[in-house]
């Protein structure tokens, strides 16, 4: 009889542990866009369901091409290609989806002289840049539901430390003005990815963005931007743990009792 009720205890531990584990798949719950997560669609917890996805917009800033032939070009504050620094208005550009600060913000491909970190085996092929303290971009994120999201995001820095000419930059995400999430830099930092949470309280859109901090001519990198709902593991997956954890003890104490 005590061998029988080990070996129940024993299964409804594996049936406990992988109901909490493993989540449940869910037809058609990828986030909020295709790239690293497209093939994803397990979701930790039902509760996540409740959230919406958000839909970012030219989620790797490669909608818009780069066309300065120097591989990197400024949101244009009054000039063009042929301006120094090269300019492109790439607010305008249908698809676009960002808006870039002007001044100190603009896109730059694996090649451009702004010495970005290597782009090899990343999953995009171009990457807004944050230089000095003027530098921004945002994008007004609809599909929210209120509740707790996680971002995730490719961030690097400059590969060049000269004389006031480096990576040492320090970048702030917000959502709606409010920061969650800060990553100080020094120069030849490789692009990492990056998660911050946070929540909203609202549903519909929101405001993210991501702001550089420290002036003069410090740089850095940033693409292939997501946003998901936090994973929160459903109740019922708290209760078969709990569970689990009673038939652990049950076996410990059935255990001591045959050795006696």
């Amino acid at each position: 009889m005590i061998v029988i009720l080990l070996d129940f205890v024993i299964l409804l531990d594996f049936v406990i542990l992988l109901d909490f584990v493993i989540p449940s798949e869910v037809e058609g719950s990828a986030v909020s866009r295709p790239g690293r997560w497209a093939n994803q669609r397990r979701v930790l917890g039902r509760a996540d369901l409740r959230l919406g996805i958000p839909t970012i917009l030219n989620f790797d800033f490669g909608a818009v091409p780069i066309v300065c032939g120097m591989d990197f070009a400024y949101q244009s504050f009054g000039g063009d290609c042929n301006s120094t620094p090269p300019q492109q208005d790439f607010n305008s550009a249908p698809g676009f989806g960002w808006t870039l600060g002007q001044g100190g913000s603009g896109l730059t491909g694996p090649n451009g002289p702004f010495n970005p970190p290597p782009f090899t085996g990343l999953p995009f092929t171009q990457a807004a840049f944050l230089q000095g303290s003027d530098s921004f971009v945002s994008q007004a994120v609809g599909g929210f539901t209120a509740g707790s999201y996680t971002l995730s995001f490719y961030l690097g820095s400059r590969y060049f430390d000269g004389v006031g000419s480096d990576g040492n930059q320090t970048v702030e995400a917000l959502i709606d003005g409010n920061v969650f999430g800060t990553w100080a830099l020094t120069s030849f930092t490789p692009f990492t990815l990056e998660t911050a949470s946070f929540t909203v309280s609202t549903d519909g859109s929101h405001t993210l963005e991501f702001m550089g901090i420290n002036p003069g001519d410090h740089t850095a990198f940033l693409s292939d931007v997501s946003l998901a709902p936090t994973a929160t593991p459903e109740p019922s997956s708290f209760a078969l743990l709990a569970t689990g954890l009673l038939g652990g003890l049950v076996k410990l104490c059935l255990r001591n009792e045959e050795q006696k």
